[in-house]
Parts: C-alpha cells; structure tokens; sequence
C-alpha cells in the first residue's frame, strides 16, 4: 500500500453533487446508507488493495489515539469493518479511517469490510457528514473542504449546501490550513483546540509557537486578549510574561513559577516602600 496521498481524478464530479443536494437532504442520504450497511456482506479484502478517499489525509490522524486502537485490535480484533466504495477498479476506505491504519501499521495482509452500495455522489455527502457526527479534529474537515474547492471545483457555497454549516464556521475551519506544522500537530494531538488555534493564524510561524505556549494553559478568552495585546505592540509575551491594565487592575499571565515568584518578590518589597 502506497504512504502517499491519491492522486487527483475523476471520482468526484462537481454537477452530479449538485443534483442530489437540491433533491435530498443529508440526513436521508446517511440513513439510507446506514441501513443498506446493517443488511450487507463482510468481506475480507487484501489491506494493500486500499487506499484513502482523496478526502482524507493521513497527516490530520493522531498517532496516539491510533496506538488505542492498535491496541484493543491486536486483543479482541477488528469489531466493526471498515466501509470501502469500490470505483472505476480502485477500492477506497470512506468510514474507518483510524481502523485502516492501526491495521496497517500492523501489516495486517487482510481487513473485513463491507463494500458501500450507492453512487458517489452519495459517499461524499456520507462522508462529509461523518467527519462532523464523529467529532474529527477540525482539520479532518478542513482539508476535506480544501479538496473539494481546490481539486474539484466546488465553492463554499456548495459546501455550505452539503453540510448545512454557516459561512463562518466552514471560513473558520478553513483558515486552520494556515497554522504552521508545529500548531497542526498540536491540534490533532488535542493540545490546542480549533478556538485556540484559530487565533494564531494571523501571526508568523515563530509566533505562533510562541503563543502557542501560553495559550496552552489559557482559556480561550484570555488568549483573545494576549493575541490582541501582542497584535497592538505589548510584546511582553516574548519573554516569561504578559500583562494586561484594566482601570485600576492589573492581570499578569506567567510562563512558569520561577518567574511567578520573581514578580510576587518584586510587588511585596514594592508594597513594604509604599
């Protein structure tokens, strides 16, 4: 089995799509789907015959949550088969993505599947809603949305159409494309949540990871307002702390205890001169 991303191709065809959106709603389409799978064949098929829908990108998968799943296969073995859809002689994996590649990294020879039994029309509908009903890292989706408006011809009109999510939240998924490899990886580590991650993207690869840092053991509202205060010139941020004046008040952020300690030294000997 190759490690290397699809190549681009036919198998998604932009008018076709827009057909069934206006005659179908998603939900329709994922139950029909679903129970045609409850009544359908397991088959085994050769793993190295299996490739991911163009959809899909191995990079978006946390490592660690696939080891969970290498894990509880090598003791009980593969409990739900992975969906593959079968097009123009090439078999592709639309649902068990995580599945397929524990099984790989197991060099499994064989996995059981069940083969999805609709147009592909209606796998890229499956598949898009999937990605949200299974709570994917939000850059699962983003990269599915990339693919669609970059390869295929699909605007965010029409995504907006098949997913039924506002302008803002598919723009505010897309922009996580931005973050720098690093911010990526904490995203789909679960370190840093799309909220957080959002807020770097207008920022420099250097920047981004060093707010990075802070934003780590901040609430998203208070990494709204570092980013803000960074992005208006206090640039305190670049060494152990940041502040924030308020009125009368003052908040400082510290980076660890020693620097915690430092400051709490400075404004009780501060207080004794007063």
């Amino acid at each position: 089995m190759s490690n290397s991303e699809p190549k681009d191709n036919k198998l998604i065809k932009k008018g076709k799509l827009e057909e069934l959106v206006s005659s179908y709603s998603a939900s329709d389409v994922v139950s029909q789907i679903e129970s045609a799978i409850a009544t359908s064949q397991v088959s085994q098929i050769p793993i190295d015959e299996l490739e991911l829908l163009p959809l899909f990108s191995r990079k978006n998968y946390d490592s660690d949550s696939i080891n969970i799943i290498e894990r509880s296969i090598r003791k009980q073995g593969l409990i739900v088969p992975i969906f593959i859809y079968e097009y123009e002689g090439k078999k592709y994996v639309v649902n068990g993505v995580k599945r397929f590649l524990a099984l790989s990294k197991l060099k499994q020879k064989e996995v059981s599947a069940v083969y999805l039994k609709c147009s592909v029309e209606e796998v890229i509908f499956y598949v898009l809603n999937n990605m949200m009903s299974n709570k994917d890292n939000s850059l699962v989706q983003a990269y599915a949305y990339n693919v669609l408006m970059q390869k295929y011809g699909y605007t965010e009109r029409d995504i907006r159409r098949m997913t039924h999510l506002s302008h803002g939240q598919i723009n505010n998924t897309l922009r996580l494309l931005k973050l720098s490899p690093q911010i990526v990886k904490m995203v789909v580590e679960s370190k840093l949540s799309q909220g957080k991650a959002r807020l770097l993207v207008p920022f420099d690869e250097m920047e981004q990871i060093e707010l990075a840092k802070l934003f780590e053991i901040n609430s998203v509202r208070d990494c709204e307002r570092i980013a803000r205060n960074y992005r208006e010139g206090n640039q305190s941020i670049k060494y152990n702390f940041n502040y924030n004046i308020d009125g009368n008040h003052i908040s400082i952020d510290v980076r660890d205890t020693e620097t915690l300690e430092q400051i709490s030294a400075f404004l009780i000997e501060k207080r004794k001169k007063c």
